[in-house]
């Protein structure tokens, strides 16, 4: 087993413990380990039910951000992402009731662990979140679908749009979480879990299913999002590409909808910042969140576009995470010119970057 997990088992209850200080991020070895815990408990004859939680003084803060620079390419994006979206299932189908025991901050990717779990119980003063918006990317690993069956849709765009932590109380109510614990949380946790093997009781969050009532109260409740955001986004696309995300879940199977979250998620990290070579300081990407032609790019002159301002836009990503040329874009006018030292860039990337025409809306395609 490796140091990043420990085992150990309680009144027939396997205690999976996450070890990685400070803020127990899930580097690639956090999330094996895991794995590799969960399947353990899973086949231990000595335990009936199990429990996860964080060693210190959080559950899970994140994801280990530097798993990001790691990937280089879409496709890689897609492998990793299709990795840990395998992993959290088979999380979920361990056939014995699993417990996410969260205290301080489950947050990103550590709230999308704990969304997998069969169940979920924090301290009165624990809080939750999807914070990616701030970073510019969207919850990939689950999180746009399987927030949304816990919490319903409206809270989960406010989660994902806002970025903004959630008290326990307040998960409590809305479904996130399942019980406050008042003392020792691993205590309180365990005598959960029991309880849940006592009921035989397993509940896969994937499988919570939406009525049509919901879905269509979600699916007005994404296009309301997407309204507000062309106004107070400012051509950030990370907004965007989650509520698309939601969307999908709304309209397609969890599998279906989960593939959707990836290849946008792959589109935002890699297609807009990556493409580049540059961070979100970069005055370049500064410049796109302000809702601006970037500096350096040469709008051709034709029925007025120069001057124009432009926001990138990601309803054109079509099922296979490329952008999609409308036909109206064929015209060189329509087309923007890169400044030779991003050429060589493009030259290596097999999808385009769409943006939109603020005044006209007006797709406009740089490729």
């Amino acid at each position: 087993m490796s140091d990043f997990v420990h085992y150990t088992v309680t009144d027939r209850v396997a205690v999976l413990t996450i070890d990685n200080p400070p803020v127990n991020a899930l580097g690639q070895g956090v999330w094996e380990a895991v794995d590799e815990a969960v399947a353990r408990a899973g086949s231990d004859s000595a335990a009936d039910a199990i429990v996860l939680i964080g060693a210190g003084s959080t559950f899970v803060a994140g994801a280990d951000i530097n798993v990001f620079k790691t990937l280089k390419s879409r496709q890689q994006s897609l492998e990793q992402s299709g990795r840990t979206h395998a992993l959290l299932k088979r999380m979920e189908d361990v056939h014995k009731p699993l417990v996410a025991a969260i205290h301080g901050n489950a947050l990103g990717g550590g709230l999308e662990v704990a969304q997998a779990c069969h169940f979920r119980v924090a301290t009165g003063d624990a809080r939750v979140g999807q914070p990616e918006v701030l970073l510019g990317i969207i919850p990939g690993a689950g999180g746009t679908q399987r927030l949304p069956r816990l919490c319903g849709v409206g809270m989960a765009l406010e989660m994902s749009l806002q970025g903004k932590p959630v008290a326990a109380l307040r998960a409590l109510a809305a479904g996130i979480v399942d019980h406050i614990v008042a003392g020792d949380l691993l205590t309180g946790a365990i005598a959960f879990a029991r309880s849940k093997a006592n009921a035989r009781a397993i509940r896969k969050t994937r499988d919570i299913t939406l009525g049509p009532d919901q879905i269509k109260v979600g699916l007005e409740a994404c296009a309301a999002a997407r309204a507000s955001l062309a106004k107070t986004a400012k051509g950030q696309m990370a907004p965007d590409a989650a509520v698309n995300a939601i969307e999908a879940g709304l309209q397609r199977p969890f599998d279906e909808g989960s593939t959707r979250e990836r290849e946008l998620f792959a589109f935002v990290d890699l297609e807009t910042v990556r493409l580049f070579g540059f961070t979100r300081s970069h005055p370049l990407v500064k410049a796109v969140c302000r809702n601006q032609a970037p500096a350096g790019f040469q709008c051709i002159p034709e029925r007025g576009l120069r001057g124009r301002r432009f926001r990138p836009c990601v309803d054109h990503l079509g099922s296979t995470g490329r952008v999609l040329r409308p036909r109206w874009n064929e015209s060189p006018a329509h087309q923007r010119q890169f400044p030779d030292r991003l050429l060589g860039t493009l030259a290596d990337h097999r999808d385009g970057l769409c943006w939109r025409d603020v005044v006209s809306r007006n797709p406009i395609l740089f490729a």
